[in-house]
């Protein structure tokens, strides 16, 4: 059975802002993928659809899911096309996670005044709440879309099944060549680790290394596919990979090492010996590098699971 290791959510205390800064986003074509091939696209043209859309970005810690949501163009074109509006609801469990999250997204934050919310054409709002994938916390019912990004390594999987069941809608019936099947209502990916120019993993020596062993097993990619198979269980999967390949330099590689819940935190005599290890890292391919040597392209792989929970 795969659970949830204990203290997840205090596991991030204090890298907040690492995480924020320092982790990589995500590809403009997730955003467009969900628009155009989940139940979130057919909720947007549904004409008898109830407005606002509802996506509850689980586990959205410090707001990087959900921003690549608000943020998207190709989602708000497709919202403003059909008239439709759309709230995303931040579910997250680590209090300083959550204030980073609606620091960086308070323009999408509506005054509690404002009685309109997420009822406009075309408009997009962020709302978040303390929640986890167990416990969200939001109404029966009530969501057109679950995704949770980076985080269903940390879930209770049984526990968030059943939880997402309850919270979402039924999903409504597409018409691929001519077969009805139901929208895909959960999405769940991972951003890879970063890879070298040479396909080698850049942080395998150093997890290996200074990696707090327990976390880094929980966290291992190795386990996604069987995390995908377990959630959406008895139902299939589907799987798709997009390139995000992403510049880091010292500084932001060292704070995207430091953001990670089992490595060591700066200013520690651990966190000054993987420093060290990244500058290592660093200077190994400064040569083989035509221009700046301290940035270096490396190769994120965005890999999403996706299929129906009902």
């Amino acid at each position: 059975m795969l659970a949830a290791p204990s203290s997840t959510a205090s596991r991030f205390n204090s890298r907040a802002s690492l995480y924020q800064q320092h982790r990589p986003t995500w590809p403009g074509a997730l955003a467009a993928f969900l628009a155009k091939s989940t139940s979130l696209g057919t909720a947007i043209r549904d004409p008898y659809h109830l407005d606002p859309i509802v996506v509850a970005d689980i586990g959205s810690g410090t707001g990087i899911s959900s921003a690549a949501l608000l943020r998207s163009t190709e989602l708000g074109d497709a919202l403003r096309k059909w008239g439709k509006s759309l709230v995303v609801v931040g579910v997250e469990p680590n209090p300083e996670m959550r204030r980073a999250a609606q620091e960086e997204l308070r323009e999408y934050i509506s005054p509690e005044s404002d009685s309109n919310d997420g009822q406009q054409p075309g408009n997009i709002r962020f709302r978040s709440v303390e929640g986890s994938a167990e416990h969200t916390g939001l109404e029966s019912a009530s969501v057109d879309l679950a995704v949770g990004l980076q985080c269903a390594h940390w879930w209770a999987i049984p526990s968030a099944a059943r939880e997402l069941r309850r919270i979402l809608r039924q999903p409504a019936e597409t018409t691929p060549n001519d077969e009805k099947t139901p929208s895909p209502n959960v999405v769940i990916g991972w951003n890879s680790r970063p890879e070298l120019p040479d396909g080698s993993d850049g942080m395998e020596r150093l997890a290996s290394e200074f990696g707090e062993k327990e976390g880094e097993a929980t966290a291992s990619h190795s386990r996604h596919p069987s995390i995908a198979a377990a959630l959406f269980h008895p139902s299939q999967y589907e799987t798709l990979v997009l390139p995000n390949t992403l510049p880091f330099t010292r500084a932001s590689f060292k704070g995207y090492v430091h953001s990670v819940s089992y490595m060591p935190k700066q200013g520690t005599p651990d966190g000054d010996r993987v420093d060290a290890e990244v500058d290592s890292i660093f200077d190994s391919w400064s040569t083989q590098k035509a221009h700046d040597e301290n940035e270096l392209d490396w190769v994120v792989k965005t890999n999403v699971y996706y299929g129906t929970i009902v």
